[in-house]
């Protein structure tokens, strides 16, 4: 069902000094004064940046012990939209066309960005890249694979 709504006016639009003002995004960056130590202060929704124990960006042990569940993906061809969100170049997908399953939890391609040089490091050291696919499941929880991609 598809419900259109028209409103129509001949009021004059309001002056420029009574409209109310346009939030500006909060402004976060990965280094310097507004880098991951400060995150929490730069947006009240960050709140939990200053709380965590285990966020991004974070260092990871150049050996990891084996998965405890397997990560299945399906892919198809998808529908997307690209844009620049000022930190990254974004593919919004339609949410359909690639899935994956995690856990026995299935989860479906939202969005998918690259960070250079990568946003998590291993042993100290940035990888050339970092693609993360960004998947949500039915109730809207988000699950993110991160990809770690070297030059070559």
């Amino acid at each position: 069902m598809v419900a259109a709504i028209t409103l129509v006016g001949c009021a004059q639009p309001a002056p420029e000094s009574s409209k109310p003002p346009v939030a500006e995004p909060a402004r976060w960056s990965c280094d310097g004064a507004s880098g991951p130590a400060s995150w929490a202060e730069v947006d009240p929704g960050f709140a939990a940046c200053g709380a965590g124990t285990a966020q991004s960006p974070i260092d990871l042990p150049a050996t990891m012990p084996a998965p405890s569940s397997v990560i299945q993906l399906s892919a198809e061809d998808a529908e997307a939209d690209v844009f620049d969100t000022g930190h990254a170049v974004e593919f919004e997908a339609d949410g359909e066309g690639e899935t994956l399953t995690f856990a026995g939890d299935e989860y479906s391609l939202q969005q998918m960005h690259a960070h250079v040089p990568s946003e998590h490091t291993v042993n100290g050291q940035p990888a050339a890249a970092e693609l993360h696919l960004v998947h949500a499941d039915a109730a809207g929880n988000p699950l993110v694979l991160g990809i770690l991609v070297a030059e070559g």
